[in-house]
């Protein structure tokens, strides 16, 4: 298993802190050997000058896009723009490009996206995420025999689990959804008590939870987690994709999560 980094605690208004040469530079310096290129670092608008940039600097650094992420696709000009995110994860080496199936009319698109992606070396797949159709174990197992495509896989998240109250988010339900998964996507949140308060807390389906570090005794099983993955014999990215930390620079939070992760890897 190797780490990857997300650009998403990177984020800012109007765009990101870091540019994406820079960004690249700052994962292999701290030691990831992959990052997630974020929409508005590169996407279907990008001009063939920045896809050639990201590729540069991939190269230069040794590091491998973990995925890109293809706009909703509801018709048939929005999955041209998804077919142009494929294009450019094939361009840059991308092993995955991510789509979300948030309806039951979205599975045919995603099914004809999967298709485009195959005919060019690119796999397509989700993240087990609130809001789609694949927020649960139970609702993977119904919703991925249904989109029932080859070149379609999961990236398991522990983290929304806990966030669809289920008490098991770890490595039974890896073994569940073993068959499906080409990716893992980390980050960590915990409940909350309803009178919760704070920067860091969120309100999801009128829960109420709160961003943690890893190693949070109330958040994921970080044991269990990796003791289901070395069971099912993954050996693919885990990428790092927390939201911003309140009170912590995000540099730093890189840092804490490729410490904490790598212990399990040795």
């Amino acid at each position: 298993m190797k780490l990857a980094l997300s650009a998403r605690q990177f984020m800012i208004p109007g765009g990101f802190s870091m540019s994406l040469p820079e960004f690249i530079a700052f994962a292999r310096e701290v030691g990831y050997d992959g990052v997630e290129i974020r929409r508005g670092h590169l996407d279907e608008t990008s001009p063939a000058a920045a896809v050639d940039e990201a590729r540069a600097a991939l190269e230069k650094h040794g590091v491998c896009c973990t995925f890109l992420t293809a706009p909703g696709i509801s018709d048939p000009e929005s999955l041209r723009r998804a077919e142009r995110v494929v294009d450019i994860a094939s361009a840059i080496g991308a092993l995955y490009v991510r789509v979300s199936p948030n309806s039951e009319q979205s599975i045919p698109w995603i099914r004809r996206i999967a298709d485009y992606a195959a005919e060019r070396g690119v796999k397509t797949g989700a993240q087990l995420h609130n809001g789609t159709l694949l927020d649960t174990t139970e609702r993977c197992e119904i919703y991925l025999p249904r989109i029932d495509h080859p070149n379609f896989g999961l990236a398991f998240e522990a983290s929304h689990l806990i966030i669809a109250g289920q008490e098991k988010h770890a490595e039974t339900e890896i073994e569940r959804l073993a068959p499906y998964i080409i990716a893992v996507s980390i980050q960590n949140h915990k409940p909350m008590p309803a009178d919760a308060e704070g920067p860091e807390v969120i309100t999801l389906n009128g829960r109420k939870y709160a961003l943690c570090l890893p190693g949070d005794p109330d958040g994921v099983d970080f044991d269990s987690l990796f003791r289901g993955l070395k069971r099912i014999g993954f050996d693919g990215y885990l990428t790092v994709m927390p939201a911003a930390f309140p009170g912590m620079e995000s540099t730093e939070l890189a840092r804490v999560y490729h410490n904490f992760l790598s212990a399990y890897l040795t």
